[in-house]
């Protein structure tokens, strides 16, 4: 079967530059990251800025614009801007039957100027024209003939097979992208985050990158997906801009999110940022249209395939914070895998009002943590997330901002009420080993520290990092196989069968027990724990929770009667888990996904 989509050659030069200009932005990523050019180094004088063009007429000057300023960057030759130049302009001018060997020669220019090294194979995808239509066809098997479908799986092989996309394949890509854009819903079933303790890797490393980053580098490499949730939030904010005034992250851009989850869903689930919620005058004032606002936003990105949505509980009373996330769970559409992340900075101050008589202002940054568990847990949301960030940038890594047991308590308190839980802000490559240990089960990996080119003067970013993911991986899987990894993701575990109810009274004195060593940093005593820890059942604790369905027809009603609210586990939910696909560490649908959870124990 073939996959065709066609437009009208007069709509094509909208396509034409919008490509060219993708094109050109990626060579400005690979050339600075080839130039050897160094943090201290980088210039970067304009922030980025939403799109601001529609049709050819509009997306055209910012094209030759961006051009231009490749040029007076001395990052394109003058030969090489002739030719990226004529190229472009000879597609652009051309409304005839020629004009797809003229458009797939923009892309033949760019590959010899990238020297890129491109499979010796046929493509899969054919664009002809017959100088009304330009037509794009996919022959790529499986009786599928939905063409984005088509482009999905197309990308997909490739990955699998580690193969680089031919000039057409890519084409259709960006093809797919503009479908997305103008409304087109691929059915996308996300990848859960899984139980805490129970995943082939327990701190996913969650990669982040606007947009662009993603597509060119994290979605199209097997091995930057592994373990990974690929995270999409805007980061540039200025370097000296109090947070108060501007929010640290904020929203990505509306169209990039669904062409990441084209790509990225049978890998990695894909999460992105909302933002910190706009009040108008009073809290009770602008209430309802905050929370609808919210709600629509984080409707739209689960309707495109998004695992999670990760909000800022900030501006409001502790009462304010659990009114506003309830109505979020309520208004906000979505399957039982997709998650709502509530967002704490530790400093930022909380003013606990539950005692309306005698409230009082939580500062002290772990006590803001902790109170952050609680708000999470009465507001109904599945996880809650820990930043650093503060007004200056780039940020202290958040666990360098409290003491080790600090950041283990608040995750080991955290997970025995069933949450998900994540550390944000100012990770650098020394930091990772000690976020393991803590047993978090998300770590946000970004910004100019680690995955960011940035200008220190303006604050302004570059480019993505890619190859600095795998040695991130590196650095994650090592620490995980060391006597205080093992131990962090055994107390995962242990916390989780807590929440469940399936220790004893003997494990439970184990579990305490275990947690105190794995706060005092003494190797020695958790190495003797760890010796112990198959003496005391945990695995009849594991069988009991996989097989003991008591009143409740799945385990999903036994976690939402733990929890006292009507949701559904994002624990136990379906997902589409695909051999060979690298993602077997997430959780798939009842028994399979329990017994998934079983195969992936620690092997301490």
């Amino acid at each position: 079967m073939v996959a065709i989509f066609s437009l009208k050659v007069t709509n094509f030069r909208t396509r034409i530059c919008e490509h060219a200009d993708a094109l050109v932005y990626r060579l400005w990523c690979e050339r600075i990251c080839q130039s050897g050019v160094g943090d201290e180094a980088f210039t970067k004088g304009e922030s980025f800025e939403p799109v601001l063009a529609g049709d050819a007429a509009e997306v055209l000057p910012m094209l030759l614009r961006h051009i231009d300023e490749l040029q007076a960057e001395g990052i394109l030759t003058a030969i090489e801007l002739n030719k990226i130049s004529a190229a472009i302009n000879a597609a652009i001018e051309s409304l005839d039957e020629n004009v797809v060997e003229k458009y797939l020669e923009i892309f033949n220019v760019f590959d010899d100027i990238s020297d890129a090294i491109l499979p010796a194979r046929p493509s899969s995808v054919v664009i002809s024209s017959d100088g009304n239509l330009v037509t794009y066809s996919i022959a790529e098997g499986a009786g599928e003939t939905d063409f984005v479908r088509t482009v999905q799986r197309m990308t997909e092989n490739a990955v699998i097979k580690g193969e680089a996309l031919l000039p057409t394949e890519r084409a259709a890509v960006l093809i797919a992208g503009n479908l997305l854009d103008g409304g087109y819903r691929l059915p996308i079933v996300p990848i859960s985050w899984g139980m805490p303790g129970f995943r082939k890797h327990q701190s996913v490393m969650s990669v982040t990158d606007p947009g662009p980053g993603h597509l060119f580098d994290t979605v199209t490499d097997l091995a930057h997906m592994e373990g990974v949730i690929v995270h999409i939030e805007h980061l540039e904010r200025g370097v000296a801009i109090p947070r108060a005034e501007v929010e640290p992250y904020r929203i990505p851009m509306p169209r990039i999110v669904p062409r990441i989850c084209l790509q990225a869903a049978r890998f990695a689930p894909v999460s992105t940022y909302v933002g910190r919620p706009l009040f108008e005058g009073t809290f009770d004032n602008s209430f309802l249209k905050t929370v609808h606002t919210f709600a629509a936003a984080c409707s739209e990105f689960f309707g495109t395939g998004v695992t999670e949505c990760k909000v800022a509980i900030e501006g409001m009373t502790y009462t304010q914070a659990v009114r506003f996330m309830r109505a979020m769970v309520a208004n906000t559409r979505r399957a039982e895998n997709q998650i709502l992340s509530g967002a704490f900075c530790i400093n930022v101050p909380i003013i606990d009002d539950r005692d309306a008589n005698n409230p009082r202002t939580v500062s002290d940054p772990f006590e803001v943590g902790r109170l952050g568990i609680d708000i999470v847990i009465d507001g109904h949301f599945e996880k809650v997330t820990w930043d650093g960030t503060a007004d200056s940038y780039p940020s202290k890594c958040v666990i360098d901002q409290i003491e080790f047991w600090q950041s283990a308590t608040l995750v080991h308190e955290a997970h025995e009420r069933g949450l998900l839980t994540y550390f944000s802000a100012g990770f650098r490559m020394h930091n990772l080993e000690k976020v393991v240990y803590t047993g978090v089960d998300g770590v946000g990996i970004g910004g100019a520290q680690i995955l960011r080119f940035m200008d220190y003067t303006t604050g302004n970013h570059g480019p993505f990092k890619g190859e600095n993911i795998r040695p991130i991986l590196d650095l994650r899987n090592n620490a995980e196989t060391s006597v205080r990894g093992k131990a962090a993701r055994l107390l995962a575990k242990l916390d989780t069968l807590h929440f469940l109810d399936a220790l004893d009274e003997s494990q439970e004195n184990f579990r305490h027990q275990f947690f105190e060593a794995v706060c005092s940093e003494d190797i020695d005593k958790i190495a003797v724990l760890l010796r112990n820890a198959d003496t005391i059942g945990i695995g009849s604790a594991e069988r009991r929770t996989i097989w003991r369905r008591s009143n409740f027809t799945s385990f999903g009603d036994a976690i939402a009667e733990r929890r006292r609210i009507t949701r559904p586990s994002i624990f136990f939910t379906s997902v589409r888990v695909p051999r060979n696909s690298g993602s077997d560490e997430f959780i798939g649908n009842d028994q399979r996904a329990l017994q998934t959870c079983h195969r992936h124990a620690a092997g301490v």
